[in-house]
């Protein structure tokens, strides 16, 4: 027979796993909750194991650091490109002086 501790505990997961289960947009962070608990609740210690665990705050910003700093690379080297064509095309096209 379950404790009143061991009880409180299972409606304490039971809980938090509804409240995963019934959120609005549903990430893999509030998936990987929602199955820890039942994995928790029905004594389960090796399925929530196979689940691929949300990657941390510090790994999604050093991410988007590293694709910021690519961007701006890209828009540097886009512009020069953009003012390279220029110059080819003001070279290329005749001055309507010079036609004269």
């Amino acid at each position: 027979m379950a404790t009143t501790r061991e009880t409180q505990l299972l409606d304490a997961l039971d809980h938090v796993m509804r409240v995963a289960r019934s959120s609005r947009t549903m990430s893999r962070r509030m998936r990987w909750i929602q199955e820890r608990c039942r994995c928790a609740i029905e004594g389960d210690d090796v399925t929530w194991r196979t689940i691929d665990l949300p990657r941390s705050a510090e790994s999604v910003a050093a991410e988007n650091s590293r694709l910021k700093g690519r961007i701006t690379e890209l828009e540097r080297l886009n512009a020069k490109q953009e003012t390279m064509l220029l110059a080819l095309t003001m070279q290329q096209v005749p001055n309507d002086a010079e036609e004269a």
